[in-house]
């Protein structure tokens, strides 16, 4: 395992000139005024060997950071059987902050405390008696705010798996839907028909653009075409009408930002539907790994 350790210097420097609009009348204060000072930051990275020159220490940082790596893992995985369990049985996603993953995290490093295992209620059970039973736990007693972080750098990872990808997802979805209807097209009328769904989705065009891209078509659609594909534009607009996108679809807009939570059924929709179309699956929530990193 490398480490890196990044410090930061200030180097202080003094001005020359003064260029302040109202000279001060007071010689003192105006001497302050001209030694005027510049910060400049650099950072200087080093490996943890060089940063520490105490064998002991440098054991304990990799045990530390090994533990949470490990304890983050698992603690990544337990929330997608916890989001999937709820989303399964029909229930809405509570508001997943850092306080939620923080509790996540504790327990998934030996935490007990009464009211997580309440939060967590038949999914934490569950998964106690999937656990295998000779798998240590990480002790946290000593390393709380390094989870703190950790569920931090865990809370952006989600928001940004739901937010940056959703839409290519929508996309990705119709395409498995039209390349399943019966009648054969080319790629070029495939791309037609994705583009017109996308600007529905995106709320950026409207019905009139149905007859045009037909039109357009290099084959004529059956009737039998038409109308699923009417169908499916419509059940998607008006199951998710609540979630438009920016213009040209490339992400969703602030109010999905702010409570990207809520759209995480959508996301278990669309994996249903990817899994029945023989696609590749994807998970609910981002699943961390023992992937080479630096600490900074």
């Amino acid at each position: 395992m490398k480490l890196t350790i990044t410090t930061t210097t200030h180097t202080t420097m003094e001005s020359e000139e003064d260029d302040s609009p109202c000279p001060a009348s007071r010689p003192d204060v105006a001497d302050r005024l001209k030694r005027r000072r510049v910060v400049q930051n650099c950072a200087v990275k080093m490996t943890l060997k060089t940063f520490s020159l105490d064998d002991e220490l440098t054991r304990e940082i990799e045990t530390c950071v090994h533990g949470v790596t490990r304890t983050a893992i698992e603690a990544s995985r337990f929330m997608n059987y916890y989001v999937l369990k709820l989303l399964e049985e029909g229930e809405d996603v509570p508001k997943i902050d850092q306080s939620l993953l923080y509790a996540a995290f504790t327990t998934m490093a030996g935490g007990t405390w009464a009211s997580t295992v309440e939060k967590f209620g038949e999914a934490l059970q569950d998964y106690e008696h999937l656990r295998p039973a000779q798998m240590k736990r990480f002790d946290y007693t000593y390393v709380n705010q390094m989870l703190n972080y950790a569920g931090k750098d865990y809370l952006t990872a989600c928001k940004n798996h739901v937010v940056l990808t959703i839409s290519a997802r929508v996309g990705k979805a119709f395409k498995l839907f039209f390349d399943a209807l019966p009648q054969d097209f080319r790629a070029e009328d495939r791309n037609r028909a994705r583009r017109y769904f996308m600007r529905r989705m995106t709320r950026e065009g409207g019905s009139e653009e149905e007859a045009p891209m037909w039109a357009s078509f290099k084959r004529v659609p059956t009737a039998a075409t038409r109308s699923a594909v009417v169908d499916y534009v419509d059940r998607n607009l008006e199951r998710y009408a609540d979630l438009p996108l920016d213009t040209g679809g490339l992400r969703p807009t602030k109010r999905v930002e702010k409570r990207w939570w809520d759209y995480l059924r959508w996301l278990y929709d669309l994996q249903w539907f990817s899994q029945e179309h023989d696609a590749r699956a994807f998970s609910i929530l981002p699943l961390c790994s023992f992937a080479s990193k630096h600490v900074t």
